[in-house]
């Protein structure tokens, strides 16, 4: 079958109105994610690009890429320093939002399910987002920088087991045992990476730098992601959380830092991510928007106290001061990347409708603009 060019118009639009508005985001100090979720949300209100099969597909990609540059980043050493505190804030915090969505999907919807995945989609701060913040206000390696990295690093990890829940849940129905079996499967396979294999593959990686093809290690990669990506999504678990633990299983080696890393960025960022980003928001329903801007609001509210409940409270209880808790708890606020990824897959697989999804997209985008209001508040009054 020959190529529809039109497809390529598509592409061209969409990842032109992901950098345009992206930058535009940077220069009044929003996230990247920010304005690429902006130019989806334009594209769709004006019905440039309509979704089709194949974007969809092309833009399941960029999920991919994304958990695999989490695992090729994630460095569990910058949480293991004043892990009991940081570990406690990050669990409350996470607790405290799931708790609460569980109990708006559920009242909202009266299911079950549907409270489980709301919980899962709000429950995890973005943590490019939140360093990001702080960076922005200037408190870049202070205490409350180097706090809020270890919190939200840990919320990473808790993360990636509750995403397995509800992937698998997607792929294999409510059977609660089989759930909990993947996800102890997955925590194992993830601590014998930390512990031992991972640094086995990076000394194995190494062996090809003596080789001439300067371009096989990130071929090399390449092939890591995707086929640990299948296997996992054939034995029931989700392709995004074989990407992560591929990525993960890559992250020790020198190569890396020197070569993998750095040309995953350029193709992740450069291509498939910003095409994931503002094509998930493309997809979102306007009129949807529209009828449900009480509803968002509400979901809203409720996030952002869980995270000041679950996470500045302890962190006052270890003994920061009022300033320090309020910066914590604005840079606890966005959700981001994990809350879009997991709200596209459960669409894709007709597990949540458009509705929700619509709600989800602009929850995450009011939890990122009000995030560095919150912080001049925080900043002016010095609390």
């Amino acid at each position: 079958m020959a190529l529809d060019i039109s497809i390529l118009v598509d592409i061209a639009v969409i990842l032109i109105a992901a950098k345009v508005f992206g930058e535009a985001a940077e220069r009044l100090k929003f996230p990247v994610l920010f304005g690429e979720m902006i130019g989806g949300l334009v594209i769709g209100a004006l019905v440039i690009i309509k979704p089709t099969a194949f974007m969809n597909e092309l833009a399941s990609f960029g999920i991919l890429f994304l958990f695999f540059m989490l695992g090729l980043t994630l460095k569990v050493a910058d949480i293991r320093k004043g892990i009991k505190p940081t570990f406690a804030m990050a669990i409350a915090g996470t607790f405290v939002s799931f708790l609460l969505g569980f109990l708006f999907g559920y009242f909202m919807f009266a299911d079950a399910l549907k409270g489980l995945f709301v919980g899962v989609a709000i429950m995890s701060t973005s943590t490019a987002i939140a360093l990001k913040s702080l960076h922005d206000a200037g408190e870049l390696n202070t205490k409350v920088f180097n706090l809020a990295s270890a919190v939200s690093r840990i919320d990473d990890v808790v993360a990636i087991l509750m995403i397995t829940v509800i992937t698998t849940l997607m792929l294999i129905g409510p059977k609660f045992e089989m759930i909990l079996f993947i996800v102890a499967v997955v925590l194992a396979v993830f601590l014998l990476l930390e512990k031992w294999i991972a640094e086995w593959i990076g000394k194995f990686l190494e062996l090809f730098k003596q080789l001439k093809d300067e371009y096989i290690i990130i071929s090399l990669a390449l092939v890591v992601l995707f086929v640990v990506s299948f296997l996992v999504q054939k034995i029931g678990i989700g392709s995004a959380i074989g990407a992560f633990l591929a990525g993960y299983a890559l992250s020790k080696s020198s190569v890396t830092e020197e070569e993998i890393l750095p040309k995953m960025k350029t193709i992740g960022y450069g291509f498939f991510i910003p095409l994931f980003f503002t094509y998930a928001a493309m997809s979102a329903d306007f009129g949807t928007i529209l009828n449900s801007l009480g509803s968002i609001i509400i979901l809203f509210i409720l996030a952002i106290l869980a995270k000041f409940i679950g996470t500045a409270i302890l962190a006052w209880w270890e003994g920061y001061k009022g300033h320090e808790v309020g910066l914590l708890g604005s840079a606890m606020m966005p959700r981001g990347e994990y809350a879009i990824a997991i709200a596209y897959i459960a669409l894709s697989s007709q597990f949540i409708d458009k509705q929700l999804y619509s709600m989800l997209i602009v929850f995450v985008l009011l939890t990122i603009l009000v995030t560095p209001i919150a912080f001049r508040i925080v900043k002016r009054k010095g609390y």
